[in-house]
């Protein structure tokens, strides 16, 4: 097995560490454009009687994560770049994104700033398309991305609270930025409790709209 086929499969076996649902796959991938008008419409016949912010920000944060997750895990614990070209993602019943292709693992001198830079033009490639199917705050679509920062960062695997912390900090001063010209003041944070670490996130998922008895433990409004 070569160097790099070693370091992709060991990629691969954290993935799974962070979450079960970060897999590769071959089928139900999607073109970016395609994976968002499926995703948008596919969201509206399922929670036809959730308001229109549902669908979108839900839309958003289903798009976000994947590539989140894995920048991450690049970034601050492979010290590499995580090359974003060919990465697709797969829809699994039009209304679940679970799963990806395109991996690429790149040396880099500055391995943060250049993971951050192609996780910055995929998430407003993102952000873009899905925009101009229904209005989005940019705003609230940068805080969600933030919260959604925080959350890989507490699963990042073989990394102590203290590491976790520093690199919280990090994410919020650098994180991909949506909005380009428009400062954003943000609340979200890691804290240690205990062993444990909890995350407070900054901006409501909207989750209410279709479950309205069963609201998110740490919700920021309730």
């Amino acid at each position: 097995m070569t160097e790099i086929a070693s370091n992709l499969n060991n990629f691969r076996l954290s993935a799974k560490l962070m979450s079960q649902k970060l897999m590769e796959v071959d089928h139900d991938l999607y073109q970016d454009d395609d994976l968002v008008s499926h995703l948008a419409n596919s969201l509206q016949l399922a929670y036809p009687k959730a308001k229109p912010a549902y669908w979108r920000y839900r839309a958003w944060q289903l798009l976000i994560w994947q590539p989140i997750y894995l920048s991450l895990l690049a970034t601050y614990k492979f010290r590499q770049e995580l090359k974003l070209d060919n990465f697709k993602q797969a829809l699994i019943n039009n209304s679940v994104i679970v799963g990806f292709s395109g991996l690429q693992l790149s040396e880099t001198s500055n391995h943060e700033l250049h993971s951050y830079s192609q996780l910055q033009q995929k998430l407003q490639h993102y952000f873009f398309i899905l925009n101009q199917l229904g209005k989005i705050n940019k705003k609230i679509g940068q805080r969600l991305l933030m919260d959604c920062g925080l959350y890989g960062i507490a699963q990042l695997p073989n990394l102590n609270n203290k590491e976790k912390s520093l690199i919280a900090n990090h994410w919020k001063e650098h994180a991909p930025d949506i909005t380009i010209s428009h400062k954003i003041q943000y609340s979200g944070d890691i804290r240690c409790n205990s062993s444990e670490l909890e995350v407070i996130r900054d901006t409501c998922c909207l989750h209410y709209l279709v479950q309205p008895k069963q609201l998110c433990s740490n919700c920021p409004i309730f």
